[in-house]
């Protein structure tokens, strides 16, 4: 397994339980679907190499439009992302 790989297998579970039943081909709620990596990766939400710049980190850590709604998402899920986005955001 490569480390993109593990990097995705770490982070996919997040988006499919968190983010992809509101965000979907069916349901986009604000007009984000994320469920594909091609759409998870859209300019719009992400900036590889820069976490801290990525509108998707500024809204998981709910600075700006905090989703998911209900619950936070747990401290090393976040980093997950986070990480996954400064290295690069590859998914294959």
């Amino acid at each position: 397994m490569t480390q993109i790989e593990k990097k995705i297998k770490h982070i996919a579970p997040v988006f499919e339980v968190k983010c992809v039943p509101c965000h979907n081909d069916q349901r986009s709620d604000g007009g984000v679907n994320l469920s594909s990596w091609t759409n998870v990766t859209d300019p719009r939400l992400i900036i590889p190499g820069d976490d801290s710049s990525s509108v998707l980190v500024w809204t998981i850590e709910r600075t700006y439009k905090p989703m998911p709604p209900l619950e936070s998402l747990k401290r090393n899920h976040i980093n997950g992302v986070r990480t996954w986005i400064r290295e690069g955001a590859q998914y294959n």
